[in-house]
């Protein structure tokens, strides 16, 4: 019974379509923000969903971890310049 149709059923018509139409822009129009770079969103999403107290610690959090890191590369080439 393959490729036997309904009776019931009745054909689809096709849904005519107009073509499209241009945005009208008035000269008064702004034009939208270029994207933010990754950096920024995170900075401006920082800066608006957190508590200060949280940036602050953070903030400390990785200062700490910078001079840790830099106190280790002068020790390391301190160690270079003078052999044992």
């Amino acid at each position: 019974m393959k490729g036997m149709c309904d009776p019931g059923l009745k054909p689809i018509l096709e849904v005519p379509r107009s073509n499209a139409q241009p945005i009208m822009t008035g000269p008064n129009h702004v034009q939208p923000q270029a994207p933010l770079s990754p950096r920024t969103t995170r900075r401006n999403m920082l800066e608006t969903e957190s508590p200060e107290s949280l940036r602050c610690c953070l903030l400390w959090e990785r200062q700490q971890k910078s001079s840790t890191a830099n106190a280790a590369l002068k020790r390391r080439h301190t160690s270079m310049m003078w052999p044992t």
